[in-house]
Formats: structure tokens, C-alpha cells, sequence
């Protein structure tokens, strides 16, 4: 609502895009609708997978404690358990995506470490913005 009100060109696209992210607007005329406060239509964010979540705890730690290795970034993890407990995963979940995760080449699994081979992709299915890196040199 605040962007559209900023703007001051609304097309129906805009107007189209707002009634359907926010049904309850559709009972307001068009002036109630643009002194609505901005609060009305933000809709809640949805549920993070299992897989978004395991990425981005590997990003994070690739970002922050990975060791520059050939192929990636190396990083130390606890058991598979303990990074469902860090992420509010299952087990298996956690589990299952770790091999996908190997399967696709964005990671190789090592004994209690991790390369990270693509941090890009992980960033994508985190659903965030890759993040700057300042990983150590071995």
C-alpha cells in the first residue's frame, strides 16, 4: 500500500495484484482503501522447507567458518541431529536434503565436514541474497 501510494500510478495490474494478495480489501471503496494503514495487506510470510532452511545454515557457515579448499569452501558441522535441532528440522528432513543437496553438486559430504561447492545455488534455495564472504585460507 505505501509503495503504491508513493508512486501515485496505480494500474490495475497493481490494483489487481493487492485485491488477490488481500482479499479483505475488496469490501473498501478506493478511498478507504488508500488511507488503509500500510499494515493491512502485508501478507504473513510463509513456512521456510526443510531444504531452504539446511541451506541456509550451510551458507551461513560456509560464509562465516568456511576454509578455502579446491572445489569450495570447507566447513566443519556437527551431526546431522544437531543441525535439525539448529534449524527446527526433523531429523530425516535434514536427512533427505543433505543428499539432494549432494546429488544437485552444491555440496560433497566429508566425515563432520561439508564442502560447500555452490553457494549460489544454496543462496537461491535459502530465498536469500548471497552474502559476502570472508572464508580462511588454508
Amino acid at each position: 500500500m505505501a509503495l503504491l501510494r508513493e508512486s501515485g500510478d496505480v494500474t490495475l495490474a497493481d490494483l489487481r495484484d493487492l485485491l488477490t494478495a488481500a482479499p479483505e480489501l475488496r469490501r473498501m471503496t478506493l478511498t478507504e482503501l488508500f488511507e488503509a494503514p500500510s499494515t493491512l495487506a502485508r501478507p504473513a510470510p510463509a513456512p521456510l522447507s526443510a531444504a531452504a532452511k539446511v541451506s541456509a545454515y550451510l551458507l551461513d557457515q560456509a560464509t562465516t567458518a568456511g576454509r578455502r579448499e579446491r572445489g569450495g569452501l570447507l566447513v566443519r558441522v556437527p551431526s546431522l541431529t544437531k543441525i535439525a535441532e539448529q534449524v527446527g528440522a526433523r531429523d530425516d528432513s535434514v536427512a533427505l536434503t543433505v543428499s539432494l543437496l549432494e546429488r544437485r553438486g552444491l555440496i560433497a559430504v566429508r566425515p563432520r565436514r561439508i564442502l560447500v561447492r555452490d553457494r549460489r545455488g544454496l543462496a537461491l534455495l535459502a530465498g536469500r541474497p548471497l552474502p559476502r564472504s570472508r572464508p580462511r585460507r588454508t
